[in-house]
Formats: structure tokens, sequence, C-alpha cells
């Protein structure tokens, strides 16, 4: 089924791309110090197992460790070229007491995109799994179908370049193929605030929400 684990490497190329990501990462480690201890010799045969399954239908940039491996060698020079900005920028809103999603990203950090066109790129699994959703009368089927959905569209909000903030207002419509079509809006500038409507073909699905972004600063993270 669409949530079932590939039994063969040939699979791997069906699923789209990314899907094992960050969230395998301590699955993977936990495995690998099971199977190191030998007086758990009977879980130790399920973690192997568990790990042939996950090799099986790993991305081809997967690392030996866990989640992958981060081949963007030009965005990975431009993250480095501006931490040093962007920490001193944090460093003053703290002290000043303001939010942290007022920090300006260096522009030469950007796409040429706006949240919009990336949340329109988001939905691009959709029609598919959605409207297969909307075909199934089994209850747990169709589930499987909507959380196949929501699985396949990760990857492609992985990525270090920001887009660029909608005015607020601003709208995008897009057709898919099939018929499905989308409707999204900038309904907030501060905090951004995004909303869409999806709807399938002939009234088969609607998928409506809205998304919103925030900051926090931790003694090691961001």
């Amino acid at each position: 089924d669409s949530m079932g684990i590939p039994e063969s490497p040939s699979e791997q190329q069906k699923q789209p791309k990314g899907l094992l990501r960050r969230g395998l990462s301590g699955m993977w480690k936990s495995a690998k110090r099971v199977v190191a201890r030998n007086d758990v010799a009977h879980d130790a045969e399920k973690y192997k197992e568990l790990i042939t399954k996950l090799m099986a239908c790993r991305h081809e940039l997967a690392h030996k460790d866990g989640g992958l491996i981060n081949d963007d060698l030009e965005g990975i020079a431009r993250s480095r070229s501006v931490l040093a900005e962007v920490v001193k920028q944090i460093g003053k809103k703290i002290l000043r007491g303001q939010n942290l999603m007022s920090v300006a990203f260096p522009v030469r950090c950007c796409q040429p995109r706006t949240i919009l066109e990336c949340a329109a790129y988001q939905f691009v699994f959709c029609p598919h799994y959605l409207g297969a959703a909307a075909k199934c009368r089994d209850a747990v089927e169709r589930l499987k179908h909507v959380t196949a959905a929501f699985i396949a569209c990760i990857h492609t909000t992985s990525q270090f370049v920001k887009p660029f903030n909608p005015i607020l207002g601003e709208t995008l419509e897009a057709t898919f193929a099939g018929g499905t079509r989308l409707f999204v809006e900038q309904t907030s500038h501060h905090p951004p605030v995004t909303s869409w409507l999806l709807l399938g073909p002939e009234g088969s699905f609607k998928y409506y929400g809205w998304s919103t972004y925030e900051a926090s600063f931790g003694y090691n993270r961001l």
C-alpha cells in the first residue's frame, strides 16, 4: 500500500525523494545501539531486520548514521557567510526583548520565489493521494492516502534558501494535472500567515487551512 516499506531498492525509485530524513535518525541510532548489545540477542535480531528494511528504501544521498547528506555546496557556503551577521542581529533582538521573527535575513540567501509559490509546490502530491483517498470507502485505506499526502511533501520544505515574504493580500492560483485547483493568499503580514484552499476535480475533495512561522532561541538551537 501507499504507506508500506518497499521490499527492494527498485521500489525506492517510486517514492518521492527525501522522504527518509531526520524522522528516522533517532530510530537509526537506537537500532545501532541495541544491535551492539550482546545481552539482548532477541531484540537485536528484530532491529537488524528493521535496519535491513530501512536500507532497502533509503535515498541515494542517505547518510550512514541516518538523514540525508547535504550536497548543496553553494548553499552551505552562503549559510556560513551570513552566520556571523545573523547571530549579531539575534543578539541585539534578545537584549532588546524583541521578537526573533523580525531578524532580517540576508537577501543573498533568498530564493527568487515567494512563500506562496513555495506553498503551491508543497501541494504537488496532494492531487494524487487525496484524489485516491476520496475514492476509498475503507476508512483505514483513506487515512493511509491522506497521511502519504503529507509525508510526500516534507522534502519540499527542507531547504536553506528562504523565500521572500508576500505582500499582505497577495494571492496565487494554480491548476494541477487532472483538474485540481489551488488558491493561496497571504492573510497576515506580522505574523506571516498563509491560507490555502485546494479543490479536487468535480468537488471530489476539499483541503483548506493556514500556516504560520515562529522562531525561538536556546543555548544550542535557533
